[in-house]
């Protein structure tokens, strides 16, 4: 199940990288592909979104016990100064960000305000993912209790979080909102991946994967239904129907979760164990990668080429740089802190 999850981070961050490199590099020969990555970067955010919470449940089952100063302890080391260092690297190079920006992103209220949640733009995510660690421990608890009231309280936040998005665009002024973009903003509007990686990690062992793997073809379905709506996102992503966009947009989670299970349910009759080593090195570098992956990006458009037949070349070499700068900063908090700890 470890190579899966692993595939599934490398695939979500191939997905996201194909998103952004638009920025940085001409395609302006070449109209259908900026469309076309525009929603497997959501995708991809989806994919994260569905992994991390699934890690953070098969952290807690494994250790038999939930501690939340353990847990909040564990979370910063492997996040925090990583995230301030991307935030540095960015504020000097990339964007311009002002001081009170910078304190914004640094406690993760970037998130509420329009006009610093997207600057610097990939940073967006991380408050989103601190919204996750903030809501997991309520609900492990839930899931860990009795399925019913997880789900109960899954749907309510789903619900809820589109009724407010929806008050919102129809009764506050665009000026006078916080942050206009609240459903890219908000831990709910992404609800169901995490919700359903919770589920997987908690209840859908590889015995029950690989019972339903006789049923594959109806799995196959499922993608080929989820890729279907994919490609309806990118057609009304580029045209006027702002009305459907949106509609398509709210079940787009849930897509993505069944798209994501079904992706599972295929990878468990493909044998892994000759390339888990190499699939285990590449996902080792998946969040520097996110974190670091447009500054790469503006130094190669900056500095050799900014044509679109480079970007092949541009992502590998985000990749590369990203597993030898995780690796780095691995071995330094080993040494810095109890390897138990930081297992």
């Amino acid at each position: 199940m470890k190579s899966t999850i692993d595939i599934l981070k490398i695939v979500g961050i191939i997905f996201i990288l194909l998103r952004h490199v638009g920025w940085y590099f001409d395609f302006s020969g070449n109209h259908l592909l900026p469309k076309i990555f525009v929603p497997m970067g959501e995708l991809g955010v989806n994919i994260f979104l569905f992994c991390s919470s699934y890690g953070l449940t098969c952290s807690a089952i494994n250790n038999n016990y939930f501690s939340l100063s353990n847990y909040w302890k564990k979370r910063f080391v492997r996040i925090y100064p990583l995230y301030i260092l991307s935030l540095l690297l960015y504020t000097q190079f990339v964007y311009h960000i002002s001081f009170s920006n910078f304190l914004a992103h640094a406690f993760f209220l970037h998130s509420f305000f329009l006009e610093l949640s997207h600057n610097p733009d990939p940073l967006w995510y991380m408050g989103v993912l601190f919204q996750l660690y903030l809501l997991f421990p309520l609900l492990y608890r839930l899931i860990h209790a009795k399925t019913i009231y997880f789900w109960l309280v899954i749907a309510s936040f789903y619900i809820l979080n589109y009724l407010i998005i929806y008050f919102i665009n129809i009764s506050i002024p665009f000026e006078l909102r916080l942050n206009s973009n609240v459903e890219d903003s908000s831990i709910f509007s992404y609800i169901v991946p995490v919700a359903t990686g919770m589920y997987v990690a908690r209840y859908m062992s590889n015995s029950v994967f690989e019972s339903v793997t006789s049923m594959r073809n109806k799995y196959l379905l499922i993608n080929i239904l989820g890729l279907l709506v994919v490609l309806l996102y990118v057609f009304i992503k580029g045209s006027n129907y702002q009305s459907l966009y949106e509609g398509v947009k709210i079940i787009f989670p849930l897509i993505s979760s069944f798209v994501i299970c079904s992706f599972i349910i295929w990878m468990k009759i493909i044998d892994l164990n000759l390339y888990q080593n190499k699939i285990g090195i590449i996902s080792s570098g998946v969040f520097c990668c996110y974190l670091f992956h447009e500054f790469y990006f503006y130094f190669i458009s900056a500095y050799i080429t900014k044509s679109y037949m480079i970007t092949p070349v541009a992502i590998c070499i985000t990749i590369i740089l990203s597993i030898y700068m995780q690796r780095g900063y691995n071995t330094t908090i080993k040494h810095i802190f109890r390897k138990s700890f930081y297992k």
